[in-house]
């Protein structure tokens, strides 16, 4: 998605745990990687390494608000207000746009670096901000600036993708989740006439269109037919996505809405558009389109009427441990984004992770960071930081991740699970878990149950659609509807838009005859358009 660069950072060690003192080993694949160097042995003369010395370290602060955490070494007024900013966004976003969105139980975690030297020990180059996802089972946000001063422009377009999928949950065509992220990421507010400015010109997705001279044809840009743009023309597919999402918004609302609509109920892209737009329209849609441009009918923004709720920001200073833990989770990021610099970043990463655990043994983050980088952790170790951090449901899925094939600690992986989903129940991270151990049980009632409640609330659901599509295949009276083709193992056979398709005509047989699903089969979380009231 455009710049967000969604990286996965997996927690499972991939080794054995053994109780006691014994280490959580790397697997094998990861022995070629030499142990870190100390702190203190940075690469000489190197511009872009980390700045490590006291007083760099005791420039760090967290500030919390009620949907994001974020360090900084930023002054506190800079700090105060990327926050200030990145919380009034998030909430216009999922309270008047996207309202059926499951937020999550913990805040988001945001990184802001002070400097553009310091932007470019950790970002590639012409990017300045980035939404990293999943890291260490949530989103990670980085922020850092340019030439021309801080800039969150990318963060803002990733932070709609993670909205729409929060609300929606549903497989969304690439035109329409990017044409969406590009309209809303303009989005303002007037703190002090209580509005929303939506809709936006783009000056630089404007210039972009113009230059092409020509638009994208809109039937193969609905269709999919063009997705591989993405890639090789990604300027010219976002100007025009965003471009066909603004006239539609703005000239066209019923054809939109009954798009979205046709959408969400499981239909591919192109069959929603055929049942959304009449004939007469998608006949004369590029020249249409074409017209909009040249006429510059994108100017054309809305106000709503909008007041951002009263929230309080906190404000603690960082200890030399966490300030540690912060630079290695910047080297992570690093390692994955910088591919020149990765072994470098790599050994930087678990170097700052050994020193803040020499500061704080019981800092997570430094725990989590050296099993994402397969590096041993004694599971003493570990269990002291998940038990200094028994309220977070993030600590207790460590646990029960990094004691995987481990026979020997199955009871305490499953109280570890139990814990979790105490905490936050609705996490689709932990009900993804407790599908799949009902699953490898073959208690099918239980996995279908918790698959379903799991889609419900989940932004990437399609991840384990084959394995829930499997559990639905064992329902005595549904589950004949699933074709042995779909559930073969080693290979699949249903694109994401079928498997979609198929899972929700399945819930709907599930729902109509015993009510089994209940409101899973029945959730659209359909978005609210910037023109409704």
């Amino acid at each position: 998605m455009a710049l967000g660069l969604a990286v996965d950072f997996g927690l499972s060690s991939g080794g054995c745990a053994r109780m006691g003192e014994r280490n959580i080993p790397a697997p094998a694949s990861a022995l070629h990687l030499r142990m870190a160097p100390p702190i203190s042995s940075a690469i000489q003369g190197d511009p872009l390494d980390d700045d490590d010395s006291p007083a760099a370290l005791r420039s760090w602060r967290r500030l919390d608000s009620p949907h994001f955490a974020l360090k900084t070494d930023r002054p506190d007024a800079e700090a105060r207000r990327i926050l200030f900013s990145l919380e009034e966004y998030f909430a216009a976003l999922t309270s008047v746009f996207f309202p059926a969105a499951s937020l999550p139980s913990e805040r988001m975690p945001v990184i802001a670096v002070g400097s553009e030297t310091e932007t470019r020990r950790y970002l590639p180059v012409r990017i300045s901000g980035v939404f990293v996802e999943p890291v260490h089972y949530q989103p990670l946000i980085v922020l850092g600036q340019n030439q021309y001063g801080f800039d969150d422009s990318t963060v803002r377009h990733e932070l709609v993708h993670y909205a729409m999928r929060l609300s929606l949950k549903r497989f969304l065509p690439l035109w329409y989740a990017e044409g969406m992220a590009s309209y809303f990421e303009t989005l303002a507010y007037d703190r002090a006439g209580s509005k929303l400015l939506v809709g936006r010109a783009s000056i630089f997705r404007v210039s972009v269109l113009r230059d092409a001279g020509l638009l994208l044809p809109v039937e193969s840009l609905v269709g999919g037919g063009l997705d591989g743009m993405i890639e090789s023309e990604p300027d010219q597919f976002y100007a025009t996505s965003w471009l066909l999402i603004h006239s539609l918004i703005h000239e066209a609302p019923d054809v939109f809405a009954a798009y979205e609509h046709s959408l969400l109920a499981g239909e591919s892209s192109s069959d929603a558009w055929r049942a959304a737009a009449p004939a007469a329209v998608r006949g004369t849609i590029d020249q249409q389109l074409t017209r909009y441009l040249r006429e510059s009918l994108y100017e054309r923004g809305r106000r709503l009427s909008w007041s951002a709720p009263a929230f309080e920001i906190s404000t603690q200073p960082l200890g030399v441990g966490d300030a540690l833990a912060v630079r290695a989770l910047l080297n992570l990021v690093g390692a994955r984004l910088q591919s020149s610099r990765a072994g470098y970043h790599d050994e930087r990463a678990v170097a700052h992770a050994e020193a803040a655990l020499a500061q704080d043994p019981t800092n997570l983050v430094a725990v989590q960071v050296k099993l994402t980088e397969h590096r041993p952790v004694a599971v003493s170790d570990l269990r002291t930081a998940v038990h200094h951090n028994e309220a977070r449901w993030t600590a207790w899925l460590t646990l029960y991740d990094a004691l995987d094939n481990d026979n020997s600690a199955r009871d305490e992986r499953t109280q570890a699970l139990a814990r979790a989903a105490s905490l936050a129940p609705d996490d689709p991270e932990i009900l993804i878990r407790l599908a799949y151990q009902a699953f490898n049980l073959r208690r099918w009632q239980d996995a279908i149950g918790l698959f379903s409640r799991a889609r419900v609330v989940s932004p990437d659901h399609l991840r384990f659609a084959h394995v829930y599509l499997t559990a639905l295949s064992h329902h005595e009276r549904c589950g004949a509807m699933v074709p042995a083709s779909a559930v073969r193992m080693g290979r699949v056979a249903l694109s994401p838009g079928e498997q979609e398709g198929l899972i929700r005509s399945v819930e709907l047989c599930l729902s109509a005859s015993d009510g089994f699903l209940g409101q899973s089969a029945k959730s659209t979380g359909q978005s609210r358009s910037p023109g409704s009231r």
